[in-house]
């Protein structure tokens, strides 16, 4: 099968990305490389791709057939405010960026996210996973605006290293896991976790001062906690923490769940 390689939108301000399809994809910092595509000759003709502004749209028509084919784009850019992947992509992004203002990470339908550098934001998070998918960081984020991360349909999420300077809220639904490491550098607003539907979070090494825990279906979460704790556990879920220094523990249970100091 013949392949070909093409490339458009060389040299553009590339800002927020959509993606829809099985692509394999890389991103990269540098912003004249522009869309470098490599794909099977046949299907050139069934990839649709648009530039509008600062935003890139590519997808995958409708009955294209895909199977065994080469489906592969690099993508460089100064920076990433919207990341949205679905249809089966798989995403790598290969180095560190600084974005300023608002930013959002959605990945879903079976689709994965990797971030091999740092990725520091100025402004506001949101991380949406769903439909059986991931996102895994081998390096750093660091927020210092909201923070938001929401995962359901058995998603996984794994941060390396968390650094969160604002108001942060956790979601966990649908028998999705979430495991971080790192710490809140904001002391003076609660940080909330809810979990439901047997999901659970990993978060023992990630230090947080004021926590709040709500918890239901048979899920479980493990956290570290340096000032409050809160919690209220239904459902059969259980809670496992750590604590720094003199915490208050405020933990509610019913309904078979359990709370451990370790």
């Amino acid at each position: 099968m013949t392949i070909i390689e093409k490339t458009a939108f060389a040299g553009s301000d590339i800002q927020d990305i959509i993606i829809d399809g099985p692509f394999t994809v890389k991103i990269s910092d540098d912003a004249s490389t522009g869309v470098r595509f490599r794909v099977n000759e046949y299907l050139e003709g069934n990839i649709s791709y648009l530039l509008n502004g600062t935003t890139l749209r590519i997808k995958l028509n409708d009955g294209a057939v895909v199977k065994n084919s080469t489906l592969d784009i690099q993508i460089g850019c100064n920076s990433v405010k919207t990341l949205d992947i679905e249809g089966g992509c798989s995403a790598e992004m290969d180095r560190g960026f600084d974005v300023t203002g608002d930013a959002i990470i959605s990945v879903a339908e079976a689709s994965n996210l990797t971030a091999n550098a740092y990725l520091n934001y100025q402004g506001s998070l949101t991380i949406t996973l769903s439909g059986a998918s991931s996102f895994t960081t081998n390096s750093d984020i660091s927020t210092s605006g909201e923070l938001a991360i929401l995962v359901n349909g058995a998603s996984n999420v794994s941060i390396e290293n968390l650094v969160a300077g604002g108001p942060s809220s956790i979601v966990l639904e649908d028998a999705s896991e979430l495991t971080v490491a790192g710490m809140v550098s904001n002391s003076t607003e609660p940080f909330n976790i809810t979990l439901k539907e047997a999901s659970s979070i990993k978060a023992s090494d990630f230090r947080v001062p004021l926590l709040n825990i709500e918890a239901s279906g048979a899920s479980h979460a493990s956290v570290k906690v340096s000032n409050k704790l809160t919690a209220n556990l239904t459902g059969a879920s259980k809670l496992e923490y750590k604590t720094e220094g003199n915490v208050n523990v405020d933990v509610h249970t019913s309904g078979g769940s359990s709370a451990t100091q370790l």
